[in-house]
């Protein structure tokens, strides 16, 4: 029994060491140029949708959005793919010209104090809103 013990404590601290890492290290991962060609490949319908962060008046934590170019572009795709999954999901098209879900936005960005918390909260959301075609996996 001390032996199954002693295992699930070594496994436990691996998997966490590992998780940790990957979160320190989540801007690092973000390939641009895989961001933009999924961006890209969703603009005929959703490129015009604002920024939900008023990058020259941000509220609350939206200054970490703000204040990094590849989470600018994260919030540009999961905007995107929040909007994608409503209208597929309820077969209502929205108004394009205005921003949708700022209060979910707000209510994940106040999770976190740091540009690795945000960008690794929009890659959890990335894969459930596109349907699993998330532009962070790796290939």
């Amino acid at each position: 029994m001390k032996n199954y013990t002693l295992i699930i404590v070594l496994l436990s601290s691996v998997i966490s060491v590992s998780t940790a890492y990957a979160a320190d290290n989540c801007i690092a991962t973000v390939q641009m140029s895989k961001l933009h060609e999924t961006i890209g490949r969703h603009s005929d319908f959703y490129g015009d949708l604002p920024s939900r962060v008023n990058c020259s008046k941000p509220v609350e934590n939206q200054k970490i959005i703000c204040e990094n170019d590849a989470l600018r572009f994260m919030e540009k795709l999961d905007h995107m793919g929040g909007v994608y999954a409503y209208e597929n999901g309820t077969r209502t098209e929205l108004n394009h010209k205005k921003p949708y879900d700022v209060s979910g936005l707000n209510k994940m960005l106040n999770k976190c104090s740091t540009a690795e918390c945000v960008c690794t909260k929009f890659k959890e959301r990335a894969s459930s809103a596109f349907g699993g075609t998330s532009p962070y996996v790796a290939d």
